[in-house]
């Protein structure tokens, strides 16, 4: 169960780091800010789906092999 959590803190934190990559790359590229803001947060929403349905998942799982 602790490795899992590990795991969960590791993926929550590559992809904050890659929303940080992402948004310095625009800012280099020089588009404006209401057009980062705009790409961070439709990238945001996304990985918290994903986060959202893998932690779900593994609930689910969880609760499958305490029944048998």
């Amino acid at each position: 169960m602790k490795e899992k959590l590990q795991l969960y803190f590791m993926s929550l934190l590559t992809s904050v780091l890659a929303l940080l990559v992402l948004g310095i790359m625009l800012l280099l590229y020089g588009e404006s800010l209401y057009f980062q803001l705009k790409v961070c947060s439709i990238a945001a929403i996304i990985v918290i789906f994903i986060l959202i349905i893998y932690v779900v998942y593994n609930i689910i799982k969880i609760t499958s092999m305490k029944r048998e």
